[in-house]
């Protein structure tokens, strides 16, 4: 398999961004687009969170948890969940848990980023890629990407970013004495 540069490829592109972007943005999305790449994932992760929600709630039914603060739930269904969590918690209740959600979105968009500008380097060099090319270049991409963002995920993971959240957002908002006033 071989992937080929045209002109004709380059054409479509170049007015793909211009019709979705105008010519002002050209310094911000570049012609492959990141900061859609990374949009995409935003609006994936917002539209697809309550589904994630609703289907962790009905997986945990019957469960027995330590904490007895945790009030044991009965759906009875996809629909039954979200009519009860919106009830019960309130909307933004759908939404738990995007924060750190988002930001893993920022892996794809690197790999995308680090991808292409692999492929934009070596198609300057050669004007065809080979299947080995583009499994290395994905690889290493990857890679790139993956060593940027593992420290997110784990926290993300072992639940400790909406605590370091919370402090960051404490630690903002407090009110220090200015000019000298105190």
């Amino acid at each position: 398999m071989r992937f080929k540069a045209t002109n004709c490829h380059r054409v479509y592109e170049s007015e793909i961004h211009r019709m979705a972007w105008g010519c002002r943005w050209n310094l911000l999305v570049g012609t492959d687009f990141p900061c859609l790449v990374f949009a995409s994932g935003v609006v994936n992760v917002l539209l697809t969170t309550p589904l994630w929600v609703v289907n962790t709630r009905l997986k945990l039914q019957g469960a027995k948890f330590r904490n007895e603060d945790i009030v044991p739930t009965n759906y009875k269904g996809i629909i039954d969940a979200f009519h009860q969590i919106i009830r019960d918690e309130g909307a933004l209740a759908l939404w738990n848990g995007t924060f750190p959600s988002l930001l893993l979105v920022f892996n794809p968009a690197i790999h995308f980023i680090f991808y292409e500008g692999f492929k934009r380097k070596l198609l300057k060099k050669q004007t065809q890629l080979t299947s080995l090319d583009a499994f290395v270049m994905g690889a290493v991409a990857k890679a790139v990407a993956t060593t940027l963002t593992y420290p997110l995920s784990l926290l993300s993971g072992n639940g400790l970013f909406p605590k370091l959240w919370q402090h960051f957002l404490q630690t903002a908002f407090q009110t220090s004495p200015r000019n000298g006033d105190g």
